[in-house]
């Protein structure tokens, strides 16, 4: 099982699986208030004739009733988890209890002594919307409090986290590139061979590294995008499979893809979410021999969200490059040979999920991809469809 990222988590399960209350946050505001207003209609309608009295005597249940639906409207905009509107129930319906007992038994001494005061049914429920609207307050004040409080916890982490994938994609990106300047400088002195032959190879071989420089600054970029903040939006995963699936079949036919896929897995992903199983993919085609490689590629349900594995049979990784993945910052002699593992990574963890890598030499390569699932229903045979 994966571990899950704490960094921003919008998502308190699917819309399906919330209920009706955090569907409608501010329902027990809405229903409080409409109770509030049912006994202002219920007092118009037993004394019709009441008049002018009888209309002030009103006028703070009616006032009453406005304020709990407008601390119903705000409590809404804080978009609050379904525990949030729980708690948030809960502290409404004990207030509307406390002011309802707290009138009650003053009533109920007044009346002990023989003075008891006329409409105590109406000034009892009067007493209660009154405790329901100050609750509404203390309710509101608790939902914006935690909400900053989870804000400001999930910037602490995502700062630590950047500080420590900023140390770690320099470091990496410093060596790699000091390493292909070199590789290039090195073969662009053969280009001046003599022997024809040599010479064009030299050229071939430079202008290969030099492309795979732009390549890793093409995906260094990547990385900053996605670590700088890229959107979260809804993506089908498995339309990103696929069309990555099409691509290496494309341009390397000989390579044995197999899939098992979900008819569509919905989840909450970083705009370039496509780039993580296409680097996977890709990552397992450069490094081995295309003729002998078979990859196994499957997107399926796994808890609140969605898992896409690939897993091929080719070398396998170093395990200093996996192990860097987790390192604080890199040792002189632990530097990662690409980005790719990086790319995907910070693509899985900016949009709430987590990467897993099992590799070791000779025994092949599984690349784990979890996303939360976004809102809506989920297709497939394990889905629970």
């Amino acid at each position: 099982m994966f571990g899950r990222s704490d960094v921003g988590e919008p998502d308190d399960g699917a819309a399906g699986d919330r209920g009706p209350l955090a569907a409608w946050p501010g329902a027990v505001h809405y229903g409080f208030a409409a109770m509030a207003l049912a006994v202002v209609v219920a007092r118009v309608v037993t004394d019709p004739l009441g008049g002018t009295l009888v209309a002030i005597e009103l006028l703070p249940t009616l006032a009453l009733a406005v304020a709990i639906a407008y601390a119903g409207r705000r409590f809404a905009r804080h978009e609050p988890t379904p525990s949030q509107v729980q708690r948030s129930a809960a502290i409404l319906c004990g207030g509307g209890i406390y002011g309802a007992v707290f009138v009650a038994v003053i009533e109920l001494f007044q009346w002990l002594e023989g003075s008891a005061p006329v409409e105590s049914d109406y000034l009892i429920a009067m007493a209660g919307f009154g405790g329901v609207a100050l609750a509404a307050g203390v309710s509101h004040y608790y939902v914006a409090y935690e909400v900053r409080l989870a804000e400001a916890r999930a910037e602490s982490a995502r700062a630590n986290r950047l500080r420590k994938q900023s140390s770690v994609l320099g470091r990496i990106f410093r060596h790699n590139v000091r390493n292909e300047v070199n590789v290039v400088a090195g073969w662009i002195e053969r280009t001046a061979d003599p022997d024809p032959i040599a010479a064009a190879r030299a050229r071939r071989t430079a202008r290969a590294h030099a492309e795979r420089l732009a390549d890793l600054s093409e995906t260094a970029r990547r990385i900053q995008r996605t670590m700088d903040g890229d959107e979260r939006v809804r993506v089908d995963l498995v339309a990103h499979v696929e069309s990555a699936v099409a691509t290496v079949r494309a341009e390397a036919p000989a390579v044995s893809v197999a899939t098992d896929l979900s008819e569509s897995a919905w989840a909450v992903a970083t705009s370039n979410a496509a780039a993580a199983p296409a680097e996977a993919l890709s990552n397992a085609v450069e490094h081995n021999d295309p003729e002998s490689l078979s990859v196994d590629v499957s997107v399926r349900a796994d808890g609140e969200g969605y898992r896409v594995e690939i897993a091929d049979d080719g070398t396998g990784i170093p395990s200093v490059e996996v192990d860097a993945l987790d390192a604080a910052e890199e040792g002189p002699t632990s530097h990662g040979r690409g980005l790719g593992l990086y790319l995907m990574q910070t693509i899985a963890v900016e949009s709430g999920g987590d990467m897993e890598v099992e590799s070791a030499p000779g025994s092949g390569t599984t690349v784990r991809l979890w996303f939360p699932a976004a809102d809506g229903p989920r297709a497939g045979p394990d889905d629970g469809a």
